[in-house]
């Protein structure tokens, strides 16, 4: 075994230490989804993070979004940090008790991980010029979609996907969120930041076009019953499009996600 340990050892060839090292990562949201993605880029080593969120853990939030029973009353964005902390005491992590403004620190690297559309649209229109790397995590109940935006045509392509509140799909207030989605949708927004790291981080925003060539988006649809296992789709794994293998399509005249 090489005497070159560390924390990072095993992730080397996947996430490179040189351009993690210097990267400011932002989360917006730390529900479901934003606190797997917060303690996962803890876990990976990021030096820098910055969590903003207004809210305060409740009970209904400790079995999808895994708050502990000690963190009942506190800001999400202090359990969390709190844990971060725990997993990586290298790690300084910043945190803002409020929703986002566009006056505040924006990053390098940002994870927009809201459950609203407005939201996501006023969080695209004041990063979508000062980011190098944007992704936006969406999740209803069992459906996850990932979207990343990071050179002309990705920038180009995500505010189609910004669609009304009004037309998205409602449904019961039982049925919309799920821990173990949140983890799938956190780990391929984690997937999609360490492909960024590994073709452009650290090299300027001049050499954006060559890192993805068409948008990037993920979709994982988890079937009611039956194995599955995540596959690339034939028609879109150049474009990151991820399914189930057993999935049914869902047919809705509204957005899902």
């Amino acid at each position: 075994m090489s005497n070159n340990v560390g924390r990072d050892a095993r992730q080397r060839d996947i996430i490179p230490p040189e351009q993690l090292s210097s990267c400011h990562a932002v989360i917006v949201g730390v529900g479901a989804i934003g606190r797997q993605v917060a303690l996962q880029l803890a876990a990976i080593g990021v030096p820098d993070l910055y969590l903003i969120d207004p809210d305060r853990v409740e009970e209904v939030n400790l079995g999808c979004q895994g708050y502990l029973h000690a963190d009942l009353g506190r800001s999400k964005v202090q359990a969390t940090a709190e844990l971060c902390r725990l997993m990586n005491p290298q790690i300084q992590v910043r945190v803002e008790v409020a929703r986002f403004r566009r006056s505040l620190d924006m990053g390098d690297a940002l994870f927009c991980c809201v459950d609203d559309m407005e939201t996501r649209r006023r969080i695209w229109e004041a990063a979508q010029e000062q980011l190098q790397f944007f992704t936006d995590g969406r999740m209803s109940a069992e459906v996850a979609r990932i979207l990343t935006a990071v050179d002309s045509q990705s920038r180009k392509y995500h505010p189609t996907t910004l669609f009304a509140s009004a037309d998205a799909y409602q449904g019961a207030c039982i049925a919309k969120s799920t821990s173990f989605t949140a983890n799938i949708a956190a780990g391929l927004m984690l997937e999609q930041f360490s492909r960024w790291l590994r073709r452009y981080g650290g090299r300027g925003r001049q050499h954006t076009q060559k890192v993805f060539h068409r948008p990037r988006q993920a979709r994982v649809f988890l079937p009611q019953a039956g194995a599955a296992h995540l596959e690339p789709n034939r028609q879109g794994c150049r474009a990151g499009l991820w399914r189930v293998a057993a999935y049914q399509p869902v047919r809705r005249r509204q957005h899902l996600l």
